[in-house]
Order: structure tokens, then sequence, then C-alpha cells
């Protein structure tokens, strides 16, 4: 008799937790008891699987915690930026310039007196899925 699958909706919803406040893979694994292995095996048939389907919305879960627990974390040292500027906003304009592209603020010169004005553009979902997550560093 075969085992039953681990892929359940209670992991799955422990790993989606775990990717939402920025935990890596191994992590999100750890959390919700699975191997890394397993993890990483989970999310390649998910992001090759159809859209609607369990595997397929369990994608874009992931891929939605992911981006999002990155823009809190962008937001978060922006906010921090902008809070206690330097004197002419050359921290912000540091930070903006090592964003992936996707991330970077629409606004990044650095201005010569005055607070800074930081304006952040969220990227649009992608309709189909891309190679999108692997552009995002394990947490």
């Amino acid at each position: 008799m075969a085992q039953p699958s681990k892929f359940t909706a209670d992991r799955r919803a422990l790993i989606l937790a775990a990717l939402h406040v920025g935990c890596s893979d191994e992590t999100a694994a750890w959390h919700a008891g699975v191997n890394k292995s397993t993890l990483s095996r989970w999310l390649e048939r998910a992001e090759h699987a159809a859209e609607g389907g369990t595997w397929g919305e369990f994608w874009l879960r992931v891929c939605e915690a992911k981006a999002g627990s990155r823009l809190s974390v962008v937001g978060a040292a922006f906010k921090a930026a902008v809070d206690h500027p330097d004197r002419d906003g050359t921290l912000a304009w540091k930070m903006a310039q090592r964003m992936e592209p996707a991330f970077r603020p629409i606004e990044t010169e650095p201005r010569p007196i005055g607070p800074t004005v930081i304006v952040l553009e969220l990227p649009s979902m992608p309709s189909r899925r891309s190679s999108t997550i692997q552009q995002l560093p394990a947490g």
C-alpha cells in the first residue's frame, strides 16, 4: 500500500506562512516537517503545473509569499532610510541601485538637499509562470 502524500493543505499552509515572513525554502520545509529536497521537488512540479489546480495554486501562493516578504523588507529599509536620512539621500539611492530591477523604486536619483521621497512601483504578477521565483535569493 502506498504511503499517503505529505502534500497536504496543512503542510502547504505551514510552508506559505514561513515563506511569507521571509524564511528560506529550507526553513519553510523544516517548519512543515518535510525535507528541503521534498519541497524543491514540490516547487518544481508546481511551477510547471496547470493553472487552477492544487499544484498551480500552490505555485501562485509561493510566488506571492516570496514577493510579499521581499517587498516588506525593502519597504522597511526604505522607510528607515527616509525616517533617518543622511544629508543628501545617498543611502536610499545606493540601496535602490543594489535592488533587482523589478523591485527598484521609480525615483532613485539623489537630491542635493532636503527630504528624500521614494516611490515604489510593484511589478505586475505574470499571467503565466516564469523563472521569476528563481531570481529571488533564498532568505
